[in-house]
């Protein structure tokens, strides 16, 4: 697990990170920046995680896969089509293994879910 407080961007804590995890790290960015082209880039509990209208999601790097978490759960269907393809979850996170592809349609679909979510939330402050 890599936590590093003392980056200050994604770039710097991919840089630092195993080098077996930076080309699945520097995919899932760039996944993430395709979903989310609007969203913030930070580092927040010493990883690297994206917010619009509030965090999104998070990822870092683990002994032979990267963790990559969403603020919001994963819907049952897409839990259900990650975990056919080999993917193991949990109700708010993801494996995947450094020899598996990053699964695109997937993360696209749970991030548009959960900025549709921070906008609702949104609109309801507002009112």
């Amino acid at each position: 697990m890599l936590r590093n407080y003392d980056v200050a961007n994604i770039d710097e804590y991919i840089a630092i990170a195993p080098a077996e995890s930076r080309p699945k790290l520097g995919e899932l960015r760039d996944v993430i920046r395709a979903a989310v082209p609007m969203a913030e880039e930070v580092i927040a509990w010493g990883m690297p995680c994206f917010k619009q209208l509030g965090y999104v999601a998070g990822f870092m790097p683990m002994s032979g896969y990267v963790s990559f978490g969403f603020i919001d759960q994963i819907s049952p269907e897409v839990r259900k089509t990650l975990e056919a393809s080999g993917y193991k979850t949990g109700s708010k996170t993801m494996r995947i293994k450094f020899d598996q592809p990053v699964p695109a349609a997937s993360i696209k679909q749970i991030l548009s879910d959960t900025i549709a979510k921070n906008h609702a939330k949104q609109a309801e402050k507002a009112k």
